[in-house]
């Protein structure tokens, strides 16, 4: 994206009412939802046995910018609709399991559908608890994590004209800045890559 709304609770109605004016003027062409937390998973057949994972619920816009790959192919949405799954590769092999297999997380089973080659927006060589598993953002309440005081990252990304999405940065930094939220503009990275 090229700018990243983040919080530890759900968005605000008001950030919301802020986007969605910036939308109507223009200074924000898309925006999409994400949630990111840490859990574990284990194989739907009650295995004892399970892993720590980094769970992403995606909607249909994701991503804005560049490719999601997988090992069979290209990625659709449709992949995740109705609790599918995509993982990494190294989570098939801790769990030994195989695209078709099922899950479980939090409360729910899951359909591996996929294999994630490559994302788009993962940080090189930055920490990671785990494989990163993908989950459609529909999915995510009925897994039962998102109770009170988990730790959740919420993330409305977003999209913005390149002439207008410094100015629409600064804006959102100055409007957010007594908020328990935070924005980052992709320039606000550079600083990061060495």
């Amino acid at each position: 994206s090229d700018i990243l709304v983040t919080s530890n609770s759900p968005i605000p109605a008001d950030v919301r009412e802020l986007i969605a004016r910036e939308t109507q003027a223009g200074r924000v062409s898309q925006s999409t939802d994400a949630v990111e937390i840490a859990t574990m998973v284990r194989p739907a057949d009650l295995r004892p046995v399970a892993r720590m994972v980094e769970l992403r619920a995606i909607q249909a816009a994701f991503p804005f910018y560049g490719t999601l790959t997988l090992r069979e192919g290209t990625y659709s949405h449709a992949q995740l609709v109705g609790r599918g799954a995509l993982v990494r590769p190294e989570l098939l092999a801790q769990l030994d399991l195989r695209v078709g297999d099922r899950i479980l997380i939090g409360a729910q089973p899951f359909e591996i559908r996929g294999v994630i080659a490559t994302e788009p927006g993962r940080s090189l060589g930055a920490f990671s608890i785990g494989p990163r598993v993908l989950v459609d953002y529909a999915d995510l309440q009925a897994t039962g994590l998102l109770t009170f005081g988990s730790r959740a990252n919420y993330q409305l990304l977003l999209r913005a004209p390149e002439a207008t999405v410094r100015e629409l940065g600064a804006g959102l930094t100055d409007a957010l800045k007594n908020k328990f939220v935070r924005s980052r503009g992709y320039w606000q990275n550079a600083d990061r890559i060495g």
